[in-house]
């Protein structure tokens, strides 16, 4: 009842990441050699399926072996290095082990976050030892460290706290590659039963078995299965010669300890050795809870910021198809008028031009004499709104060599002209008379009109050119506030992108000292957001000096 809940540590416990070394660089990891003590009646191990009674008669029995092992003073483990570590195989020689000693998490003063991310960076970039003898360092560009295992030390007999629970669901999750190669190591198990033997509990045998089925239902309670791994259960603690039983006067079995933490040590050792190593690969960050926490108040923020900057882009796209229908449907009108434009000016080109052009013809004819000159009047009418003076009067040049004409300007009014001809000598007169004009005389009404039209005409396509141009305008706006809406949208992703439960370490880095402000104002959640947009726009400016 007095020992402390796991997760809950004090100043006694790891800080700090260690390296031990299970070897030297002349040898590799060795099994231990130990004497085994002298025999005694009973059996340790509790068979399964013992009956109540029988299993306390072992109790009894195991109680007892251990308390006349205790006692004998003449009996020494002899422990000492022996065989090299070696798999049952045969496969790989001789083996060297190193354990990383990581710090409790909730133990370090508030540095889980950081304790784990250079545990992580150990792992990904090799800046544990991992040789067999040379002691070499692997280097930052090596990935995929090989691990045997995860070992899991909990303190015997103590509480599951829900810290303990939550550091074991991190690790599992952080690792997931060794969810196959988790080893469960029971430390302070007290094989003497120095803590319940007077208490009439159930022998040590027993107690382990309690131990591990209460292991193994929480580890299923925490990854949502069953997790298989090999449970070790060892005692850390000697006695020393002046470390006496005030009950029954002996020292507390400090050798028969010793045989026991020799056979936990190889069981160990063994077991590590027969499992098959595991690449860790490139890993991320699994995020601690203070940063979790941090990320729940952001995402608030941030997905209320990306929704409205969705709902936004919705409602300009929607603006932005209207206005390229209103810019399509200008520019049709502008073609089209255009087109009416282009047609009206070639034939405005056509009619308004200086080209004579026939107005009329007029045949004097006469009949044939032989004795006196022919002679022949005639009227002509001018067809069209002609001004008088826009129109020639011609003979064709045959008709001129046989005739003569002797009234020529005999106008009858403004529109009609009497013209009297004779032949130059007997002869039938026959003259083709001939009104020409030029074509923008005659079309000089419809040209007027044209022009009209031309001038109607150039002033739509200038005002639809207007509404083309302030619509291609509204549409640019639109583009551009499409453009930053979208920009707003990706950027806001991108800030929730850096939420995720996993971070990589290089974000770890850039963001460390944000989350450690953040972790302690997340009410502010404002002054986070600021704050963390701040640090991401500063992440994405490449730096000034090429070596970064």
């Amino acid at each position: 009842d007095q020992r402390q809940d796991i997760g809950q540590g004090d100043v006694r416990c790891t800080t700090t990441p260690k390296l031990y070394k299970l070897y030297t660089e002349q040898q590799p990891t060795k099994l231990l050699k130990f004497r085994e003590p002298a025999a005694a009646s009973g059996d340790l191990a509790l068979p399964a399926g013992s009956s109540e009674s029988e299993a306390l008669a072992r109790a009894d029995r195991s109680q007892k072996q251990w308390k006349a092992w205790a006692r004998d003073k003449k009996y020494a483990a002899e422990v000492e290095r022996d065989t090299p570590l070696m798999s049952d195989s045969g496969e790989g020689g001789e083996l060297s082990v190193q354990l990383l000693d990581t710090a409790g998490l909730e133990d370090s003063q508030g540095a889980d976050d950081e304790h784990m991310a250079q545990l992580v960076e150990d792992l990904m970039y090799g800046m544990v030892d991992t040789s067999s003898q040379t002691g070499s360092v692997c280097s930052q560009q090596q990935l995929g460290i090989e691990v045997t295992s995860l070992i899991l030390v909990s303190k015997f007999g103590a509480p599951l706290s829900p810290a303990f629970k939550a550091q074991v669901k991190r690790y599992w999750d952080q690792f997931p590659m060794l969810h196959s190669n988790w080893t469960f190591l029971h430390a302070a198990a007290d094989p003497l039963g120095r803590t319940f033997r007077h208490t009439g509990d159930r022998c040590y045998e027993s107690r382990c078995e309690d131990r591990q089925m209460l292991l193994e239902n929480t580890m299923a309670e925490i990854v949502g299965h069953s997790v298989q791994g090999a449970h070790i259960f060892l005692e850390n603690h000697i006695p020393g010669e002046d470390d006496v039983d005030d009950s029954d006067g002996f020292v507390r079995g400090a050798e028969i300890l010793k045989y026991e933490q020799a056979k936990s040590h190889d069981k160990l050792l063994k077991v590590l050795a027969n499992l098959e190593p595991v690449a860790v690969g490139d890993l991320k960050l699994q995020k601690g809870p203070h940063m979790l926490q941090v990320d729940k108040v952001l995402c608030a923020i941030i997905q209320q910021d990306l929704q409205s900057a969705r709902k936004t882009f919705a409602d300009l796209e929607e603006a932005a198809q209207k206005s390229a229908g209103t810019v399509a449907q200008y520019e049709a009108q502008q073609r089209k008028g255009g087109e009416a434009l282009a047609d009206l000016q070639r034939q405005l080109a056509t009619m308004d031009s200086s080209e004579v052009q026939v107005v009329q013809t007029k045949t004097l004819q006469d009949d044939w004499h032989f004795f006196r000159k022919s002679r022949a009047q005639e009227s002509i009418e001018i067809n069209s709104r002609l001004p008088e003076t826009h129109v020639t009067r011609d003979f064709d040049p045959a008709t001129r060599q046989c005739c003569r004409v002797d009234k020529e300007d005999d106008r009858v009014d403004g529109r009609t002209w009497r013209v009297t001809a004779s032949a130059t000598w007997p002869f039938q007169l026959r003259a083709l008379m001939t009104l020409k004009a030029k074509k923008s005389d005659i079309h000089a009404e419809e040209i007027r009109k044209m022009r009209e039209r031309e001038k109607t005409e150039t002033n739509y396509l200038q005002t639809i050119g207007q509404h083309v141009d302030e619509a291609t305008r509204e549409q640019a706006r639109i583009d551009a506030q499409l453009r930053t809406t979208q920009g707003a949208v990706e950027r806001s992703r991108a800030l929730l992108a850096k939420l995720e439960p996993s971070i990589t370490l290089n974000d770890y880095k850039i963001f460390r000292e944000f989350y450690e402000a953040a972790s302690k104002r997340t009410a502010d959640s404002e002054w986070c957001r600021a704050e963390f947009t701040r640090t991401f726009d500063e992440s994405q400016v490449a730096p000034s000096d090429p070596q970064g």
